[in-house]
């Protein structure tokens, strides 16, 4: 025992250094720090006063009582010590436990401080210097010591649990926060993702939106020359069967110039309505080949377009989760992807062929229908 716990007038009380402590410290933190310090200390001290007695330990057993009253003391306090042996080993047990629950206690709660207040008082009065005029009350201190430590202990098994629970109870609160800003990170990615996207992304949604109107057109175009071949082939069949009709009406007054045109003129003017037909047919599908192959074409530039638009659109919401890193490993394989890549030639160069072999064809066509219709129609004009 230091020298601060030891009063040496035996008249009066040991006064314990929690009474100093509690009087002289404000702050809070620096008063719980300092409490269980001192408690600590007059704990240890309780527990070897205790263990003394119960080992009959009289050298040390007297740093606790008069000195100049040892044998009356120990003569009177002998037979109550072995009465109650039992009661003081369980207070030693509870104050064995007292020191580690102190020790376990937060320097930074807010109310550990006001607890160990409470639980100090006791300790003035169990700690004092016992003498022939007092020690009487020594056995009485001995049974109500043990109400008041399991008391203590009870006392500090509450602060424990509820600052464990304080303690769940924050981490919990700061695992929500991390959760929320992880949270909030992963969407600041995802819109950083987007800013940077937005303009490449609108390149390819233009250029989709191009495609798709020229595709249109040419669409629109395949669909007017169909009709518009369809109505000329009508009108030619159905002009000349008209013509030649009124000049046969017109003849008939005159059998033999009637029979005149029908050998002479006939033939020569079918040749000429088939073979005219039958080129124009050939022409007018040309063209319309043209323009489904450049509807083709476009629409599936306009395809590509608008699959990398989409593509681009989703990039930010599948790479927010990954790390830095990942990211930019992914945009370097993605930049190889839509940049730098050779333009498909393959459309124009089938354009280019299928335009050649229309016109071979066409020709070709055009000389066999040519040669059909002069074996039909042989020519007769003289």
């Amino acid at each position: 025992m230091t020298d601060a716990n030891k009063i040496k007038e035996p008249t009066n009380p040991v006064l314990t250094g929690t009474i100093q402590i509690i009087a002289n410290t404000s702050s809070d933190l620096n008063k719980t720090s300092k409490l269980k310090s001192q408690l600590s200390i007059d704990i240890t001290n309780l527990s070897d006063m205790y263990g003394s007695i119960i080992d009959k330990d009289w050298d040390k057993f007297l740093l606790f009582f008069d000195k100049n009253e040892k044998n009356v003391l120990i003569t009177a306090l002998s037979p109550e010590i072995d009465h109650h042996k039992e009661t003081l080993t369980r207070n030693i047990n509870i104050l064995s436990n007292l020191i580690d629950q102190i020790s376990a206690i937060d320097n930074e709660n807010e109310n550990a401080s006001e607890y160990l207040e409470i639980i100090s008082l006791p300790f003035v009065r169990y700690l004092q210097k016992y003498h022939l005029k007092n020690y009487f009350s020594f056995v009485g201190d001995i049974t109500s010591a043990y109400a008041n430590l399991y008391s203590a202990s009870t006392c500090l098994s509450t602060i424990k649990d509820k600052t464990e629970l304080f303690h769940e109870s924050i981490k919990n609160e700061i695992s929500q926060l991390i959760v929320e800003a992880k949270n909030e990170l992963v969407d600041f990615r995802k819109l950083k993702s987007q800013v940077k996207n937005s303009k490449v992304q609108s390149f390819y949604e233009l250029e989709a939106k191009k495609y798709f109107r020229y595709a249109l057109i040419y669409r629109v175009l395949f669909l007017i020359f169909i009709g518009l071949a369809a109505y000329i082939s009508w009108w030619m069949v159905e002009g000349i069967t008209s013509a030649l009709t009124d000049l046969e009406s017109t003849l008939s007054s005159s059998r033999v110039a009637l029979d005149v045109f029908e050998k002479k003129y006939t033939p020569a003017v079918s040749f000429t309505f088939w073979f005219s037909k039958i080129t124009l047919l050939i022409a007018f599908l040309s063209v319309i080949t043209y323009f489904l192959k450049q509807s083709n074409h476009y629409q599936k530039l306009g395809d590509q377009a608008n699959q990398t638009d989409l593509e681009l659109k989703s990039l930010p919401s599948f790479i927010s989760g990954l790390s830095s890193q990942d990211e930019l490993e992914i945009r370097k394989e993605l930049a190889l992807k839509y940049f730098g890549k050779q333009t498909d030639g393959s459309t124009s160069t089938d354009m280019s062929n299928l335009l050649a072999d229309q016109m071979k064809s066409t020709t070709e066509m055009v000389k066999a229908t040519t040669e059909a219709l002069k074996a039909v129609y042989p020519p007769k004009i003289n």
